[in-house]
């Protein structure tokens, strides 16, 4: 993380190089004062888990706050970014495998870091090469280590984190399980059980049908809720205390993901049935 803001714009340039979620492969992003990312540069080359890699990126200035960006990936060069505007100012402590913040923490480097090392001059390619297959102590360079904690967000919290912004998760009113911020009527907690966005606005996202005396209510979920208890409840008349999921068959009709589920009702001679999901937190 480089610039002078906490770590995600806040009125300056700022520049994140990380690894994508649920990807293989490295990016480079930068970000102007507007809050706007302006480039992007993803590595095409792959890389593997569970085993050290050597990454270096370098910036050539060209011009006055202008210059391009190589990132390499294990000595070889795998994305190139040019006429890049970036100040290089840096008032914030520079940070790496996080940022200079206590929110926002599924931002922060899941995994380990060694033997980091800072240039006051862009590397060529062959000194590049030559710092991914030895240490920098053979540079020269003065090293340092140290612990970072990290807290990594799962379920609920990731999904709040990812939909919401610091002062948003502040407000309970916008980022609260009850609160339903795209003014849809669907409450936080039900649009993380559906896998919805939380502020883009959704239509019913269940669907009847009725084949003789039997209703069937069906809706799609992600596979990744262990977190949740999901239930499909009935009841004839609305009434408090009324609802239950006796009689009701709940089950998976289509695995991947989404998954589709299926609450199943004969009603029987009553005249009229409702529908409800209940989403418990576990």
């Amino acid at each position: 993380m480089l610039g002078s803001a906490n770590g995600y714009g806040d009125g300056v340039d700022v520049l994140q190089l990380y690894a994508p979620a649920n990807t293989d492969i490295l990016q480079l992003i930068h970000v102007d004062a507007a809050n706007v990312i302006t480039h992007t540069f993803p590595t095409p080359a792959a890389f593997t888990t569970g085993t050290w890699h050597h990454v270096a990126l370098c910036f050539e200035p060209t011009e006055t706050d202008t210059g391009t960006f190589r990132i390499y990936l294990d000595g070889a060069l795998a994305a190139t970014g040019t006429h890049v505007q970036w100040s290089a100012y840096q008032s914030s402590p520079l940070c790496i495998g996080g940022h200079n913040a206590t929110t926002n923490v599924d931002r922060f480097f899941s995994g380990s870091l060694d033997e980091i090392a800072l240039f006051d001059e862009a590397l060529p390619a062959e000194d590049v090469a030559r710092l991914a297959r030895m240490t920098t102590a053979r540079f020269a360079a003065l090293t340092a280590s140290g612990n970072i904690p990290l807290i990594v967000q799962t379920g609920w919290q990731a999904w709040q984190a990812a939909n919401f912004t610091a002062a948003e998760l502040t407000n309970l009113d916008i980022s609260g399980s009850l609160a339903s911020p795209a003014g849809d009527g669907l409450a936080n907690l039900l649009k993380y059980a559906l896998g919805l966005d939380a502020k883009t606005p959704t239509a019913s996202p269940w669907t009847f049908s009725k084949n003789g005396s039997a209703w069937t209510f069906s809706y799609r979920r992600p596979a990744n809720r262990p977190d949740l208890l999901y239930a499909v409840e009935v009841c004839p008349n609305l009434a408090a205390g009324a609802w239950t999921t006796s009689g009701v068959t709940h089950t998976r009709t289509v695995a991947g993901d989404p998954e589709t589920w299926q609450g199943n009702y004969s009603p029987g001679a009553t005249s009229k049935c409702f529908f409800r999901l209940k989403v418990t937190q576990q």
